[in-house]
């Protein structure tokens, strides 16, 4: 069975290991019976230097005042927004095609773009959505994020929830939270599986699995973060659904894990879970425009 709890168990070594391996559903039905607790961690992925990550950051040069009626704030918040759909683009630029004979299991291999996160739920993009993975996967209710895109195909016995939700740090995601994650837990109690998805499955649909795990599963933020992120490695809810997860987190348990703090890299409040990783793309890219330039 998956359940994120075990996420808690992980020894940050042997999760490296089993992220190497990539072999996801293996890691948390197979891990260690006697493993010590390990103290709560934040998976720290790094990301290779690309000419892509060079673009971004000459452009973060260059750009450094509003453009038209744009305020201080609306052009910080409009950059960091950027640079994070720019980040997951070489992730989400090839489409996949499954055979209707792939079990749930191997839909569910991380060289797919379909993440398995509990028995009941699915994370995924837009781009994987078909009768046959609904099919497959044995999906019994889908939540389509992403009110731009046209309905998807879910059969006749699949319930489907449309979210109004636009993918931008100004959208009220929160007031979907409570609605969503008890639709999930909903499906869960009948023995159904939630498939929830945006368009690259990273901000919007990410932001409601968290919300669903930290309500139902009583996970801190942090923890549900880390445990996504592990399980979908590509997740980056934009910056004003971090505040709002941060809010919510706050309502449930009092206290926060995860707090904003400013980041120079783009002069702007950021999670810090981001920080790190803002951190190391800055010295990436330091050093690739160090030795392409001498």
């Amino acid at each position: 069975m998956t359940d994120p709890k075990i996420f808690r168990h992980f020894n940050v070594s042997r999760a490296k290991t089993l992220i190497r391996n990539a072999v996801e559903i293996f890691c948390l039905h197979k891990y260690p019976v006697g493993m010590r607790r390990a103290p709560r961690f934040v998976l720290k992925p790094t990301r290779s230097t690309t000419v892509l990550q060079h673009q971004v950051e000459m452009e973060i040069d260059n750009r450094t005042e509003p453009v038209g009626d744009q305020s201080e704030k609306e052009f910080r918040e409009n950059l960091v927004q950027e640079i994070l759909n720019k980040s997951i683009t070489c992730h989400d630029n090839q489409s996949h095609i499954f055979s209707r004979l792939l079990t749930s299991e191997a839909i569910n291999s991380i060289n797919t773009n379909v993440s398995l996160l509990t028995d009941h739920l699915v994370l995924t993009s837009a781009a994987c959505i078909s009768a046959d993975i609904i099919e497959a996967l044995g999906v019994t209710c889908v939540i389509n994020a992403a009110p731009e895109l046209p309905d998807m195909p879910c059969g006749r016995h699949v319930i489907y929830q449309k979210v109004a939700i636009n993918d931008s740090p100004h959208s009220d995601i929160a007031q979907f939270f409570d609605h969503i994650a008890d639709i999930i837990e909903e499906v869960a109690s009948m023995r159904g599986r939630t498939l929830v998805f945006c368009v690259a499955g990273v901000s919007r649909s990410a932001s409601l699995c968290m919300a669903y795990l930290m309500k139902h599963h009583q996970l801190t933020l942090l923890e549900a973060y880390n445990y996504v992120k592990f399980r979908r490695p590509r997740i980056k809810p934009n910056c004003g659904f971090f505040q709002q997860l941060i809010e919510y987190e706050k309502t449930m348990f009092i206290s926060n894990t995860v707090t904003m703090v400013f980041n120079e890299f783009v002069h702007m409040n950021i999670p810090d879970v981001y920080d790190s990783e803002y951190k190391v793309e800055r010295n990436l890219n330091r050093k690739f425009r160090h030795k392409y330039t001498h």
